[in-house]
């Protein structure tokens, strides 16, 4: 009983300010007429923590803090406990000195005087850490997604305490959390209690800082403020990206801080994060998730400066600040995108309503920073990604397909990273159905969809569907009319998780319905958004059967989703 008393103290106290008013003050209130009092002075001086300006206030005006939470399993109360106050302190040096240091490297990447806020007091030395008390022991929880559960539970019952909308929620090694971060929450480990020490090192006059597994700290709170993984380009050696491998190869084991960094596309990120920006910019921060859409597109090599180029166009109903490509090797293996490799610009409006324009060029030699996190350079199979940054704190992918680069010897990408618009035809007259219907999701709908002309829009196959080679999709569908075609093309993007899209696919065709020819049998060879599947000869026909019985996906089931499917004429 004394330990449930002592956690209920705990949670109070590390919340809220205690007010000692002393007797010799008196309050006043324009309801009432006070006597005039003589003030006797105290025989002591007061309490460090009586002042008004010991009250947790942003140490950052007018900007919503990150909150900054340490959560204690049952089996860690009395740990906890008998070093509150060195975690306390500690803690408030850790998180002041990450805020210092991000806001030198917003600073760097041409972002001035930006960072994340705190809660602070004492002059901006202590910083409010909340300690929450779990409901179980440490080795009783199945993932980090019970303990952030948990600790976003007990954050909105207490909204008057609680800051913005990021989190970086901390531990006692023990504890055997994992390091990891999902929903604007990340979560990470101490070995050391937080206690930080010099370096020796600086950087642009910033002394840097560190405690035993800091960097894995750096690199966690950038995922809590929306940053994903990426990793340096080749011409940035030998900074190594904190969101990369930095975190734990440079900084913590490294003794190499001053060579770890953040990207352009990750201080874009934070430029259009919460807690980075006044809260009466009239910006209403992940409110509304943007529509954003491709208009048109063109990424092409060219050898002559031995770089591609890209041009995109796009739409979105919420302002676009940025636009960033990313190429990630092997992005179905766990953690792959260690070694996406990110291309930066600002999106600039094109005139027209609601729509941006950005272009970029890519120097084959920087694709590859020569390795991935393991220590292998990864060609064969590689996710370009189009990622649009909105300005109220969104990152949409609008456009995703992969490439390869064949030769071990040259960064050079074959000739499938060459993508554009497709231009549809004009299928008002088509009909389709399907024989595996949708299982009722509020965006996938029934086969129509993938007549409509919205490649945001898809056709998903009735799921789970744990084997396409025994129940395969077949899509049937009537031109109304014969046509004269060289092809089948499908569309097939549902983010944010991109797979189910065609591997095996089969294509016969007939004019009446009843007899069929088999018009081409073709695999296609790796995870791609767009599939094109060519007839060796040019085909005249007004029914197209298409099966599907391979598919690529991630979790084992072969369920199947397209967005858009057309003939190709020529």
């Amino acid at each position: 009983m004394k330990t449930i008393k002592m956690n209920v103290i705990k949670k109070v106290s590390g919340l809220l300010m205690a007010f000692c008013i002393s007797a010799n003050f008196v309050s006043c209130s324009s309801d009432l007429v006070e006597e005039e009092t003589v003030m006797e002075k105290p025989d002591e001086e007061p309490d460090d923590n009586t002042y008004p300006d010991e009250v947790f206030t942003a140490n950052r005006p007018d900007q919503e803090p990150l909150n900054v939470v340490y959560f204690i399993p049952t089996d860690f109360v009395n740990v906890y406990e008998s070093k509150e106050s060195t975690i306390q302190s500690n803690l408030s040096e850790a998180m002041l000195f990450a805020q210092e240091w991000y806001k030198k490297q917003m600073e760097l990447g041409g972002y001035p005087d930006k960072t994340f806020a705190l809660f602070t007091r004492n002059s901006n030395t202590d910083v409010r850490v909340i300690p929450v008390y779990g409901n179980k022991a440490s080795d009783e929880y199945a993932n980090n997604n019970e303990v952030r559960t948990e600790v976003r539970t007990y954050l909105e019952s207490i909204p008057d305490e609680a800051g913005g909308a990021h989190t970086l929620i901390l531990c006692d090694d023990g504890t055997g959390f994992q390091n990891n971060a999902n929903g604007r929450m990340a979560v990470a480990r101490s070995p050391d209690d937080f206690t930080m020490v010099n370096t020796g090192k600086t950087i642009d006059g910033l002394q840097l800082l560190t405690s035993v597994k800091y960097g894995t700290l750096l690199h966690e709170l950038g995922h809590a403020l929306n940053a994903p993984h990426v990793a340096h380009q080749a011409s940035e050696s030998p900074y190594l990206s904190i969101m990369g491998g930095g975190g734990a190869n440079r900084w913590d084991t490294g003794g190499r801080e001053d060579e770890v960094k953040f990207l352009a596309s990750s201080l874009a990120i934070f430029d259009v994060c919460a807690v980075f920006n006044k809260t009466d910019n009239g910006i209403d921060y992940y409110a509304e998730e943007p529509d954003v859409k491709m208009v048109s597109y063109a990424v092409e090599k060219d050898n002559s400066i031995q770089a591609t180029k890209a041009t995109f166009t796009f739409t979105s109903d919420i302002p676009a600040k940025y636009l960033y490509v990313g190429m990630d090797a092997e992005p179905t293996a766990t953690n792959s995108d260690y070694d996406k490799v990110a291309f930066t610009t600002t999106a600039m409006p094109t005139g027209n309503t609601n729509e941006y324009k950005a272009e970029l060029e890519m120097p084959y030699s920087e694709f590859f920073n020569g390795f991935d996190r393991d220590g292998i350079k990864t060609d064969n199979n590689i996710e370009f990604s189009v990622n649009i940054l909105t300005e109220n704190g969104f990152r949409e992918i609008p456009l995703t397909y992969n490439f390869t680069i064949s030769s071990a010897n040259s960064p050079e990408p074959d000739n499938n990273i060459n993508k554009e618009t497709v231009v549809l035809s004009d299928r008002s007259t088509w009909s389709i159905t399907a024989n595996t219907t949708t299982h009722g999701q509020p965006i996938a709908q029934g086969a129509e969809t993938m007549l409509d002309g919205d490649f945001s829009t898809f056709w998903f196959s009735d799921w789970p569907t744990q084997s396409a080679s025994d129940t395969p999709h077949i899509i049937n569908v009537d031109m109304g009319e014969e046509n004269t075609f060289n092809g089948i093309y499908m569309h097939s993007l549902r983010t944010p998780n991109p797979q189910f899209r065609p591997k095996h696919v089969l294509v016969e065709l007939s004019s009446d319905n009843i007899v069929f020819t088999t018009a081409a049998d073709y695999t296609e060879p790796i995870n791609n958004t767009d599939v094109k599947v060519l007839f060796d000869n040019e085909q005249t026909a007004r029914y197209i059967r298409i099966t599907v019985d391979e598919v690529y996906t991630g979790n084992g089931v072969e369920n199947l989703t397209i967005n858009e499917l057309d003939i190709i004429v020529d």
